[in-house]
């Protein structure tokens, strides 16, 4: 097969790309964009303006109807999907976590993840004095939909479990809805 290792080096690009959910219905159109690698962009827009489209679409969710979006000079759709998987994490607004405790819900994400490394990237997040401060650290049940911790714990444990594997690619779909402004600012930086 002609599929491709994951290796960026230099940008991702959007070259006329079309998508619409349907015919009459199109999100994007003709868009071209450029992010350099190591950039921290921002997408404002009303709801509907393609935002999730757009973080859809560079998660390989979707497909464009029209045009390409390469990494370097590689279209990502012929990158091995595991690799490219492996190397780009993508936190939306609906948190999936298991009904499990904290470490096993870093496990689904790396099998053979450490305590230290949980702790590091709580640390980034500023969760982790709350979880050390809890009975049972980090091996503390979330309860069914993450029920025994608030919304923006829960998001903040999400964007946690995003960082583990250190992608190349992170991207962060309306994350901060649940934050308040001094863990915003946090993400963020």
């Amino acid at each position: 097969s002609n599929l491709h290792e994951f290796n960026f080096r230099e940008k991702m690009i959007f070259k006329e790309v079309n998508f619409g959910y349907d015919k009459n219905d199109r999100i994007l159109s003709n868009l071209n964009l450029e992010i350099d690698k190591g950039t921290k962009i921002g997408l404002y827009g009303e709801s509907g303006s393609g935002k999730s489209t757009l973080a859809n679409l560079i998660s390989r969710l979707i497909q464009p109807d029209k045009g390409s979006i390469l990494l370097d000079e590689k279209n990502i759709f012929d990158i091995k999907i595991e690799q490219y998987t492996k190397n780009i994490s993508y936190v939306s607004q609906e948190n999936i976590l298991l009904n499990d405790t904290i470490i096993e819900n870093f496990k689904l994400i790396k099998s053979d993840v450490t305590l230290e490394e949980i702790e590091e990237v709580c640390k980034k997040v500023n969760l982790f004095n709350f979880i050390k401060n809890l009975r049972e650290g980090f091996h503390t049940f979330l309860g069914e939909k993450g029920a025994r911790f608030s919304g923006g714990q829960i998001q903040r444990l999400s964007i946690a479990r995003a960082l583990i594997n250190k992608p190349k690619l992170l991207i962060l779909d309306e994350v901060t809805s649940a934050l308040d402004r001094e863990n915003t600012k946090i993400i963020i930086d």
